[in-house]
This record gives C-alpha cells, structure tokens and sequence, in this order.
C-alpha cells in the first residue's frame, strides 16, 4: 500500500484527512484486523509492501475496515486495486451466479440509513470472468414521503483477466435539484471506459464507507482475494 494517509479501521486505526481526500490506506505489515477473515501482509501487497487480505470460509460473516471520515459528501469517489487471487464463489447446484458486496457507502441524509452507493463482486456461472457491479440509492417516485428504499439500475463492468490485478474506480454525485435527474453514477475497471446512470438523489449525504466484504456474503465462498491502494475523494475526475 502507499503511504499516503493514515486508514481509519475498525478498532486499530488513525485518522488524518487532507482538503479533497477523504482517506487513503497506510496499514503495517503483520496486522492482523480479525483473526482468519481480515489480515495485513504483504503476500496481498499490489502497490508497495502490504495489502488487504480477504479472506473467506464458507460463512456468510461480514469481514471489512470501515472509514468515518466522510461527513454527508455529496460527492464522492473511490480507486482500488483488486486481485481475485484464488476466491472460489460457490456456483454448485442451482446458483446462477454468487456474489457479495465489497463496498458499501451509506448516507444518513436525508432520512435514515440508506444505501448510497453499493458496489458488488461477483461471479456468474455461465461466465468464466468475474464483474463488479455498482447500484445506488434514489427516490421512491410518486412517494410523497421520500422514502429511499429503492435502488437505480445497475452499472457493470467485466474483470477481463481473473488472475490478474485490476484497478477498479466509481464514481458517486448527489442531484443538484429536488426532482432533477443529474446524479451520477458510473464505474471503470482498468482504466477503461465509463459504465454510467443518472440519479434522482438530491440531498443524499455519505457518512459512513464499508469496505472488504461487506454483506450479501453467498455461504460456501472460500479462498480469499487482495484489496490494495484503497484512496476516496471529494471530487469527481471530471466535472
């Protein structure tokens, strides 16, 4: 990982902030955040001298670092390194498809918490490739109450080597108006082209980032995957 700024992680972590960097990793070598599931070292190192092990047991626990930082962003956006290293989805039996959430942005504005952005790994049995997959939350149309329980579509985007790292980015704006439809939402990987939405989310504000795996863990996942270089921002690499 780079030495950058401190990471704020779940009960090890400090916490530095600079204007448009909401936080990037610095973790030591040998840190082990939870025994078996969530490991520092450097065999998981894509950029520098540790990274972010994954690791996965069957079991649906959630396992993931968690950043406070960000204070109802109303935009934010986020790059990382991924290796699928040797992560084993369980696609036996009648599964199509096995995934779980690796990133989770929740917004305690306007009402509650909600998802923000969600961003998902996966593996679908008909393809010999994994995606990620981005959705966001919106509003309810025609809900005079505004309730934010509904999603936007998905935008995806293809892993094209599984044995290899991949920089994922995705992007993340709240709308400018009650009722306009100008929020973004849109993710790469590697570099390459944009896959984007348009949101009706005014007002939506990120608090809190999530981040590993997260939840919608399918049982039966084994083997683990490296998460590395993990940086998140205040502003959108175009306007």
């Amino acid at each position: 990982m780079r030495n950058r700024l401190p990471l704020l992680i779940v009960a090890i972590g400090i916490l530095a902030v600079a204007p448009s960097t909401v936080f990037a990793q610095n973790c030591p070598p040998g840190t082990v955040v939870s025994p078996g599931m969530l490991e520092v070292n450097d065999t998981a190192a894509l950029e520098g001298d540790c990274g972010l092990e994954v690791i996965m047991n069957g079991a649906s626990t959630k396992r993931f670092v968690q950043d406070d930082t960000p204070d109802a962003e109303h935009v934010y956006r986020v790059s990382f390194l991924i290796h699928p290293n040797d992560i084993d989805f369980d696609l036996t039996g009648t599964a199509i498809q096995a995934q779980h959430n690796i990133l989770d942005a929740t917004a305690s504005t306007p009402n509650g918490n909600n998802i923000g952005v969600r961003l998902t790994f996966q593996h679908k049995k008909s393809a010999s490739r994994y995606q990620v997959k981005a959705k966001a939350g919106v509003y309810i149309a025609g809900n005079p109450s505004k309730v934010t329980r509904k999603t936007s579509p998905a935008v995806m985007q293809l892993v094209a080597d599984p044995a290899a790292m991949h920089l994922v980015e995705l992007e993340w704006q709240a709308a400018s108006a009650d009722g306009v439809r100008d929020g973004l939402l849109r993710v790469r990987v590697d570099g390459g082209a944009w896959s984007s939405n348009t949101l009706d989310n005014f007002d939506f504000g990120i608090d809190t980032v999530k981040f590993g795996a997260v939840n919608g863990i399918d049982t039966g996942t084994t083997g683990s995957y490296f998460l590395d270089d993990f940086q998140s921002f205040r502003t959108l690499t175009t306007p």
